[in-house]
């Protein structure tokens, strides 16, 4: 027996299943191959998803939200799904893009720039296709709340200690891994700098001299030509366990929230 939480907000998908469900049902999911197996009293049962039809029941989704919150729908063309009793409009036909040879979801609507502060430059996009009322007084709002948008590292002050601490669940019987000093070249030297000096600069990091646990940074280029710096953790995630289930059920968090 399944416990569905019943939503009071327009969407176009009938019921949205969690892994407790999934696996109440012993079904085994691949995004890759879009398809859901799992075990019947006849044998093996499958469902094979629609690429298509994902997309417009997004597309749907976003346009009932925009109708709702006042926003103008788009006027392409209406294509009548009678076998699920939907009438949608299509999403567009491709909306991907490449960058750096990989495909990219684009917005659904074209957007544009606005700057929220007169002083500097501290931009943002919102969309097109609003109401001129609807499009002021969001800019409005947002120029009102600008403070509370983080426009540099140094606005990322971070979560108090009294409130939360990461703490990271070693397996207690793993040895600690010192790696081995990397080379980098006059490039990617001159990268990792910049970006060590920035979270010098925020507070984000400090100087400390650990005898364990030392982990190379790995550069990654980006689309744009430049690089991105990462931890190479290896040796740290092979000695801290999995977790398959980090996020408690709804259920739980529920009945937490009416103990309060």
């Amino acid at each position: 027996m399944v416990k569905f939480l019943v939503v009071k907000a327009p969407s176009a998908y009938n019921i949205i299943l969690g892994r407790p469900s999934l696996n109440l049902f012993r079904a085994i999911a691949s995004t890759f191959h879009m398809k859901l197996k799992f075990p019947t009293s006849d044998g093996g049962g499958e469902t094979v998803g629609d690429e298509r039809m994902a997309r417009e029941c997004y597309a749907n989704t976003l346009k009932r939200s925009r109708e709702r919150l006042g926003g103008v729908p788009y006027q392409k063309g209406k294509r009548k799904m009678t076998d699920m009793g939907l009438e949608i409009k299509d999403a567009p036909e491709e909306p991907f893009r490449k960058i750096g040879g990989e495909r990219r979801v684009e917005a659904v609507e074209e957007l544009k720039v606005i700057n929220l502060s007169e002083d500097d430059e501290k931009t943002t996009k919102i969309g097109t296709t609003m109401r001129p009322s609807t499009e002021e007084h969001l800019i409005q709002f947002l120029k009102k709340n600008k403070e509370v948008f983080a426009w540099t590292m140094t606005d990322l002050h971070g979560i108090s200690p009294d409130v939360i601490t990461h703490k990271l669940s070693v397996n207690p019987s793993a040895k600690p891994v010192k790696q081995k000093k990397r080379m980098f070249g006059t490039e990617r030297s001159q990268a990792i700098k910049v970006e060590v000096d920035k979270m010098l600069q925020a507070g984000y990091i400090r100087p400390v001299q650990y005898p364990e646990w030392l982990a190379n940074v790995v550069l990654v280029p980006k689309p744009n030509g430049k690089w991105r710096m990462c931890i190479d953790f290896t040796d740290l995630n092979k000695a801290c366990p999995k977790d398959p289930f980090p996020l408690p059920r709804i259920d739980i968090l529920i009945k937490k929230k009416r103990a309060l």
